[in-house]
């Protein structure tokens, strides 16, 4: 028999820990793409108000927002005299980077200017997803 209250008894957390290197993949990247396209909407006068709240979801829906928002990291980026607000899916297997890596990371990220802060940062990008990979696979 179908259980009609499936989704009641998901959780934010039985999802997560359900979640693997790969669970990001094919269709749960168009939900981050069109939740991306609905938080640059929301800059839109009333949209948000009127799509993005919990009074005018579903239970289902909710649950589907507070996953993307919780998965969800945002930079800000100054292109010419302008900050640009960039979305991105962060991925189960960023769970597994060790918390002193993040320090190292972030003590030795040069600053000098934003050209030389991004280039540093990305030399820093095999070696922390090599690291996370690994820890997962642990």
């Amino acid at each position: 028999m179908y259980n009609h209250n499936f989704f009641h008894s998901i959780s934010i957390s039985k999802v997560e820990a359900t979640l693997s290197a790969t669970s990001f993949e094919s269709c749960i990247e168009e939900a981050f793409e069109l939740y991306f396209l609905f938080e640059k909407m929301a800059v839109m006068d009333d949209f948000k108000e009127k799509h993005m709240t919990k009074s005018s979801s579903t239970p289902d829906q909710n649950r589907v927002l507070d996953f993307l928002k919780s998965h969800t990291g945002t930079i800000e980026i100054a292109r010419d005299g302008s900050l640009q607000r960039v979305l991105f899916a962060i991925r189960p297997t960023c769970g597994y980077l060790a918390p002193q890596s993040r320090d190292i990371v972030m003590m030795k990220v040069e600053r000098q200017s934003q050209q030389l802060k991004v280039e540093s940062l990305m030399e820093w990008v095999p070696r922390l997803k090599d690291e996370m990979v690994q820890n997962e696979n642990l």
